[in-house]
């Protein structure tokens, strides 16, 4: 059976209704949210401001106070618990308790941190208001620059199970032959020389993340990268809860794919 390219899965699993109503909903708070980036790498379309003040102040002002009480600046927004496993482990290196709690406490405090480098915190900011306009966001925590990105529905779609569970998900991306790795540039080279020859050759990124069962009632995360029909690089493996991919949806009902938002 011919394999289905991750574009033709995107074209297949995105819903018209819920990008309507999308944007029919930023149009009143936020139009940037759903802007068209589809009509070039760094262009947009023309948006409306006149009418959409008041909306856009309220869901600033929410996004920020949000922001603030999920991630405060003061304090660490989360904590490491101590397990069986560490202690014995701590013990065997020779250290006492204290210097396993201090350990773990500079561990949080310096994960805290970098939440606030890298314009992460206002990524965090803008997903947020992804979710309160249309209740849907998916989030990018690049390893190598430590910087949380935030995409909205313009550029992914998702399938999810009947608990509402993530099975795949499709991230859509504009760039060029340059921007990819030497290795990928000379793949598509070689599969296509007229079309991907040159370095400002504008091309789209599908990023398939798929959920995949494993032995034992778990299961992990395979993240590949297409350009049209053609694969680029190898495909990354990630653990339950360690994929750099996160989907994030308010308002989701039994069997829905997406949530909805709060206007």
């Amino acid at each position: 059976m011919a394999r289905v390219t991750a574009k033709a899965l995107y074209n297949k699993l995105q819903d018209t209704n819920v990008l309507h109503n999308a944007k029919a909903y930023s149009k009143w708070t936020n139009a940037n949210l759903m802007a068209d980036y589809d009509v070039g790498v760094g262009k947009l379309n023309p948006v409306e401001r006149d009418f959409q003040s008041m909306g856009a102040l309220l869901t600033n002002s929410l996004a920020s106070k949000m922001a603030q009480i999920l991630f405060p600046i003061q304090q660490p927004f989360f904590s490491l618990d101590i397990s069986t496993e560490l202690e014995e482990l701590n013990r065997q290196a020779g250290k006492g308790p204290e210097e396993l709690k201090s350990l773990v406490s500079n561990a949080v405090r310096d994960a805290c941190k970098t939440l606030y480098k890298n314009e992460s915190y206002a990524n965090i900011i803008t997903a947020i208001k992804h979710l309160v306009v249309t209740g849907n966001v998916l989030l990018y925590r690049d390893a190598e620059s430590r910087k949380t990105l935030a995409y909205g529905l313009r550029q992914y779609v998702i399938r999810r199970g009947g608990n509402g569970a993530v099975l795949l998900c499709i991230h859509k991306e504009k760039t060029y032959v340059e921007a990819l790795t030497w290795e990928d540039q000379q793949t598509l080279k070689a599969a296509n020389p007229a079309k991907y020859g040159r370095p400002e050759q504008e091309i789209t990124i599908y990023t398939k993340i798929q959920r995949k069962a494993t032995p034992g009632r778990t299961f992990k995360w395979v993240v590949s990268y297409e350009v049209d029909e053609f694969e680029l690089a190898e495909a990354q493996e990630y653990p339950d809860k360690l994929c750099p991919w996160c989907p994030i949806a308010i308002n989701l009902n039994p069997g829905s794919h997406y949530g909805e938002g709060l206007v």
